[in-house]
């Protein structure tokens, strides 16, 4: 089954679908009566963005209605319902009879959220698309006559049927004109994939999913970071204090316990920003880009070590450390004292010679002494 993605009001509706499929889950409500679901609370207000609770056939309901009267601050003080279903059609005095949930402070929903990024996803899909199919056509082909198309056509098939196209005529030469398309096809697409995903970035962090978006294209740094997650907060606290402070009069007028708080992957961002770490974990001791570049140091219950009184380990350290240096000392004091020996040798050697020379000269004169005595 084709999708009709050229289809832009069906497009649109099935990405409002899918984006309330995701935000339904915000909240998680406790305690709430079986004639009130959850979903139908929180369909109500984020494509309406308010919800009158009131009581019916002494059952609690939530309906959607009309308002009118007026306060000093231009509010509403009466809520109009007619509901089929249960056959009734009749007005609430807001605080009286009613409690009004509002989504947001200016009761505005979701859906006009949705109903903006979806149609800039949707045009740049269309976009990509197009490009897409430009990939297909390397160039085009224009002819003078129907003849020449004619030709064009059976050349163009036998390709696609995987036959090699020959072309008999040379005047399909002159009457053929072809232009190549735009040769920068791969830039924009990848220009369009990084918009795609910009306006993605920009839709999750308005409804509280923190994402980053890097259109520089390099390494982002922890103020980055944590701008991208501050700006996924404002909207979603704004939501959940209209919640807090309609379950508070609920409470009061129907006699009930009701509660709500953030949920799913809401409830970890909601639980890490009360955490003081927004969403980002400073354990890792060997990062310091992780805290801005400053270290927390870390509380630990052992007694703080004196640097000029070591520890155990650290005297053992010290110790071998020691041994290692006056071993080296002696062996180096033995090298030192080879030669010594090596220069007594050769003097005791020098000086037998010597000795040895002296004997001999002394052995030669006793000799000539003793033919001198014959001769006489």
């Amino acid at each position: 089954m084709t999708i009709p993605i050229t289809n832009k009001k069906e497009q649109l509706s099935k990405f409002r679908a899918d984006m309330l499929n995701k935000s339904l889950t915000m909240f998680e409500w406790k305690n709430l009566p079986d004639t009130l679901p959850a979903v139908e609370i929180e369909k109500q207000l984020q494509t309406n963005g308010y919800s009158i609770i009131a009581k019916v056939n002494d059952n609690i309901y939530a309906f959607q209605g009309g308002f009118s009267g007026q306060d000093p601050y231009n509010q509403p003080t009466t809520a109009i319902v007619n509901n089929p279903s249960l056959k009734y059609n009749g007005t609430f005095t807001i605080n009286e009879d009613c409690v009004i949930i509002k989504n947001d402070d200016m009761q505005q929903g979701l859906i006009h959220i949705y109903n903006k990024y979806g149609t800039l996803l949707i045009e740049n899909q269309i976009t990509m698309l197009m490009t897409d199919y430009n990939y297909r056509m390397p160039f085009t082909i224009s002819s003078k006559d129907d003849t020449t198309t004619q030709s064009a056509r059976e050349y163009l098939q036998k390709v696609i049927d995987g036959s090699l196209g020959v072309i008999g005529e040379a005047k399909l030469f002159d009457a053929l004109k072809v232009t190549p398309t735009n040769n920068k096809g791969v830039n924009s697409f990848a220009d369009l994939y990084g918009y795609q995903q910009f306006i993605e970035a920009q839709l999750n962090n308005t409804i509280g999913l923190a994402t980053n978006n890097n259109m520089k294209r390099e390494r982002l740094t922890t103020n980055e970071i944590e701008v991208n997650k501050n700006a996924s907060y404002p909207l979603i606290d704004n939501m959940l204090r209209n919640r807090k402070q309609a379950v508070e009069k609920i409470n009061k007028m129907f006699d009930l316990d009701i509660d709500v708080e953030f949920s799913s992957i809401w409830n970890g961002t909601n639980e890490d920003d009360n955490n003081g770490t927004n969403g980002v974990n400073l354990t890792n001791n060997n990062d310091t880009s992780l805290n801005g570049g400053i270290d927390k140091p870390e509380e630990s219950n052992q007694e703080p070590t004196i640097d000029n009184e070591p520890t155990n380990e650290t005297q053992s350290e010290v110790e071998q450390d020691n041994q290692s240096d006056e071993k080296t000392e002696v062996e180096n004091k033995e090298e030192d004292n080879e030669p010594t020996n090596d220069n007594d040798d050769v003097d005791k050697k020098s000086a037998d010679e010597l000795s040895n020379d002296d004997q001999s000269n002394n052995d030669d004169d006793d000799t000539k002494d003793k033919k001198d005595d014959d001769k006489k």
